[in-house]
């Protein structure tokens, strides 16, 4: 029983360490993304939104779809949204749908739009759920 408990030790530690430098890299991005230093969080948050932080992902989306420290480009945004969402982000989900719904670096697309609003008002959503009573 010792070894195992070992080897799971081990393994969280080294697993732990490896993870470590990402949500370093997410929060560091985070705070120079919030002091508007978008070159500092686009650096930063790179790396960690390529390996599939959903954080990291659904902040490149912000950065796109706004023109933060990179050219406004809706189509990346909805790429970065898309992936965030994929994972149940809420505000990725969010704004996917937004962006179906305008027709905004994707093809316009209201059963779209709805079905990502859906998934975001189930996760509590207020935006969503609002946006949802009002399509009638």
């Amino acid at each position: 029983m010792k070894v195992l408990l070992r080897i799971s030790t081990l393994a969280s530690l080294l697993f732990g360490s490896l993870l470590t430098p990402c949500w370093a890299d997410v929060t560091a991005g985070r705070a120079a993304y919030e002091r508007h230093d978008y070159q500092a969080a686009l650096q930063a948050l790179r790396p960690s939104a390529d390996g599939g932080d959903a954080s990291a992902q659904f902040l490149l989306g912000s950065m796109y779809a706004h023109g933060e420290g990179v050219t406004q480009d809706y189509a990346h945004a909805a790429q970065w949204f898309l992936r965030a969402a994929e994972q149940g982000h809420p505000a990725a989900q969010f704004n996917v749908g937004i962006l179906y719904d305008e027709g905004l670096g994707v093809k316009q697309d209201y059963t779209e739009a709805t079905r990502w609003f859906r998934q975001a008002a189930h996760q509590g959503s207020a935006a969503a759920q609002l946006n949802l009573g009002s399509a009638v």
